[in-house]
């Protein structure tokens, strides 16, 4: 019976990353054409399921010669359909989209009128869709669609059909009609095992339903499959790999491990079995199964003569495990069986030699590490990125800024051509500005843009912005970053650079538009890239909070904050600012929680803005709540900065003074005045808080001198006032002093912006000139407080005096 295929389809499973189907080959479900000639026939079937066994195994420039054998010696036979087609499918697999879109082409145009032609259109549509321009994908929608609506086509290529609509759509990141499209398609009972599309497509929906968090869902999808009957043994492996990768996800390695040995048992000739191979150690490495493992690997190892590809995985994984047993002279062991084959693979030499560097530095021998690195640095077969990340790694253990930057010295001095050499003098640039070198830093930069490869000059135009952004030249730092982002629009690096003109110009002209138009589009089309769309949300935030939109900027605070995804210490920050955001209008049950959780770590909180602990405990004392208060204010005397420690005594101390205990209260403003500042201001506060505590407690000589040290600052008019204020209280009781009394108490409420100063001065002027007989002035300075605190009137003592001026 002839043989022909079911299309092949559109296959990238995100849950198994090395499993992909080209084509399948099945019975026929079509005659191509009645064959009369049996030794041409025979020729014909079986050079095409030599082709197909090859193609099938990955080997498709080997299928493709056998397919043009066949083409090449009956080029006019209506028997060469299927060696056409199935060469196509070949090309299309190996990646090679123009050639198979010619050869499909050339099949419709001499045999369009076979009834195989449908299923090869699926097959064509999926190159056409590959190719990724955008014609040709609306022409692979239109001609799937088609076959799918179409009453004369058979299920199986309906089915077929349908599953690539389904896959397109995902690849275009449409998952609701994707979901739509497998979901359709999976309720579809196999009538046999040549239709594969619905168990396939159970395999889709299990792996989208998994990443919308219905993995129970998911799994009885995948169980029917591993349980039905009728499920094809491709299927059944994929089915059981599926599962092999939940249990793995779910931290049940050994499990995993077990499944995975199922695989390699049953299927051992599929492209998953050989990768189950390596699955099975790796799940029992991380399940921590290090005899098992390592007596297995042994047994491996032992029926191979020399390295191999198979064999140098297996000695890889194990020196894994020694290292991860701290067993660092037998892994170094285990990677010279690497390390000295010839036959060994550039991909295992060098993650074989980072890995014997990394076992010295582990055993602290760093002279030896930096020797065999150097060593290392010479030998053809080590790549780049294994420099760099031997590099990487002794740079944070030597010690001197001299051994790490020789370091890379010795490793620029073996680069084998321009761009490797361009590659790792970055990488001694970036070291120079790590090391706070940056004139070294920004001249290697500048040197290097002048002769490196085209695709490196975004890095190095970034790092000479950055260079310029930590010398505080932003103007400069401007200039190279949008250089970066107008020249090399395509670069990995060009929204970096955008979020730094967004944040530099948000720092320079608080009132441009610009920020917010480069962060909106950045939260748009970065959602994909957490570190840039995180920042561009949070500075999108901060923009609110500094205009004072503290609601609108908390919902963005509070977007980062909770999701984990996100940069540990962006969270930390955009924490930070929530509390921020909300206690700059009240306390609410979200900030004393918020609080509550930095509280926990006495450091954390001590980490936190100085003006956020200062805001926030004003807050919680203002609310009543004096113990939250408290710790903002303790946390604020740890800081380093003599300022931030002034500021955090003298809260305590009118913390202490709202609790009545003036012991508390004086001695915490004779600890603040220990404190050695250049800030006046703080300096004359402080005096005028201590002068009204010596005041309160009777110690009125020595209040008067810190008052009269106070107003010789003249430095802070509320301080001055307040200093005032106590002197005009302490003449007040002296009945020769009333004149000087009144006059220092009317300077305040005349000169102060102070509304609780000016209510007290006011009180008390018109007191003593109630006091010196003066009602006409009683009257006058009654009337202003009057018109300026209203609300006083409420007041007993303002009540009491007014009686007295009736």
């Amino acid at each position: 019976m002839p043989a022909t295929r079911i299309p092949q389809f559109f296959c990238h499973f995100s849950l198994f990353p090395f499993f992909l189907i080209s084509f399948l080959i099945s019975t026929s479900l079509f005659s191509a054409q009645d064959v009369t000639d049996d030794k041409k026939k025979l020729f014909i079937d079986e050079q095409l399921r030599l082709a197909d066994g090859l193609s099938r195994r990955g080997h498709y420039q080997l299928a493709i010669e056998e397919y043009r054998k066949i083409i090449d010696k009956f080029p006019d036979d209506p028997l060469i359909a299927d060696a056409l087609s199935q060469m196509a499918d070949a090309y299309s697999a190996s990646g090679d989209l123009p050639q198979a879109i010619s050869n499909y082409q050339l099949f419709f145009k001499k045999f369009s009128d076979l009834k195989t032609a449908t299923a090869v259109k699926v097959n064509y549509a999926v190159a056409l869709f590959k190719t990724g321009n955008e014609t040709n994908r609306k022409s692979a929608f239109s001609s799937l669609e088609e076959i799918k609506a179409s009453g004369d086509t058979a299920a199986p290529v309906k089915h077929a059909a349908s599953y690539n609509l389904g896959k397109f759509h995902a690849e275009l990141g449409n998952s609701i009609k994707a979901k739509n499209e497998f979901t359709g398609l999976a309720s579809v009972k196999p009538s046999s095992k040549t239709d594969i599309y619905p168990s396939y497509a159970r395999l889709e929906l299990a792996s989208i339903l998994d990443k919308e968090n219905e993995g129970g869902e998911a799994m009885k999808l995948v169980r029917s499959l591993i349980d039905g009957q009728e499920t094809p043994t491709e299927i059944m492996c994929a089915a059981l790999n599926y599962l092999a990768g939940v249990k793995s996800r779910k931290g049940h390695h050994l499990e995993a491990a077990e499944t995975y040995e199922q695989i390699l048992l049953q299927f051992p000739d599929t492209a998953l079995g050989r990768e189950a191979f390596f699955r099975k150690f790796e799940s029992l490495f991380l399940a921590k199964e290090y005899t098992r493992l390592t007596r297995e690997i042994d047994m491996e190892i032992g029926r191979s003569a020399d390295i191999d590809a198979q064999s140098e995985k297996l000695y890889f994984i194990k020196a894994s495990t020694q290292m991860e047993q701290g067993l660092f002279p037998e892994a170094r062991k285990t990677l010279s069986s690497i390390i000295v084959s010839p036959k060994s693979s550039p991909g295992y030499f060098s993650k074989s030699a980072s890995m014997s560097v990394q076992c010295l530095i582990n055993k602290s021998r760093l002279q030896d590490a930096v020797k065999e690195a150097n060593d290392f640095f010479k030998n053809p077969k080590l790549s780049i990125d294994a420099k760099l990340e031997i590099s990487n790694n002794l740079i944070r253990v030597l010690g001197t800024p001299h051994d790490k930057t020789l370091l890379l010295k010795e490793a620029i001095n073996s680069a084998r051509d321009v761009r490797e050499r361009a590659i790792l003098r970055l990488a001694l640039a970036s070291t120079y500005a790590n090391l706070s070198q940056i004139d070294s830093s920004l001249s290697l930069y500048k040197d290097i843009l002048g002769d490196c490869p085209e695709d490196l000059k975004p890095d190095c135009l970034f790092g000479i912005a950055k260079c310029h952004e930590t010398s505080k030249n932003d103007k400069e730092a401007l200039e190279f970053y949008r250089k970066l982002a107008d020249d090399f629009p395509a670069s990995k690096l060009q929204p970096e650079a955008l979020l730094r003109i967004a944040v530099l110009t948000l720092y320079e002209k608080p009132d441009s538009e610009e920020p917010r138009e480069i962060l909106i589009k950045l939260e748009k089309e970065q959602s994909s890239n957490k570190d840039i769309h995180g920042n561009a949300v949070f500075y999108l935030s901060y923009i609110d909070f500094m205009k004072g939109g503290f609601s609108k900027a908390a919902e963005g605070f509070r977007r980062i904050s909770n999701d984990n995804a996100y940069d540990p210490a962006l969270v930390s920050l955009a924490r930070e600012y929530l509390l921020w955001s909300i206690v700059s209008e009240k306390i609410t049950p979200e900030a004393e929680i918020l609080f509550a959780d930095f509280a926990s770590d006495g450091d954390r909180l001590s980490s936190l803005n100085p003006d956020l602990l200062l805001l926030t405990g004003n807050q919680f004392s203002e609310a009543g709540k004096s113990d939250a208060a408290a710790k903002c204010y303790e946390a604020l005397v740890k800081n380093p900065d003599p300022d931030n420690k002034l500021r955090g005594l003298i809260a305590i101390g009118l913390l202490t003074e709202k609790k009545g205990d003036m012991n508390k209260t004086l001695k915490s403003f004779r600890d603040a005045e220990k404190i050695v500042t250049q800030n006046k201001d703080l300096q004359s506060e402080l005096l005028s808080y201590l002068g009204m505590t010596l005041l309160n407690k009777g110690e009125k000589d020595e209040a008067v001198l810190v008052f009269e040290k106070c107003i010789e600052m003249s430095v802070s008019k509320t301080a001055s006032a307040r200093a005032r204020l106590g002197l005009a209280r302490i003449l007040s009781d002296n009945k020769d002093d009333l004149v000087r009394a009144n006059r220092y108490a009317m300077s305040v409420f005349i000169l102060s912006d102070d509304p609780i100063l000016s209510q007290q001065a006011m009180i008390l002027s018109i007191d003593i000139s109630i006091r010196q007989k003066k009602l006409d002035e009683a009257r006058t300075t009654f009337g202003e407080l009057k018109k300026r605190f209203p609300e006083l009137l409420k007041d007993e003592k303002v009540k009491k005096l007014a009686e007295k001026l009736k």
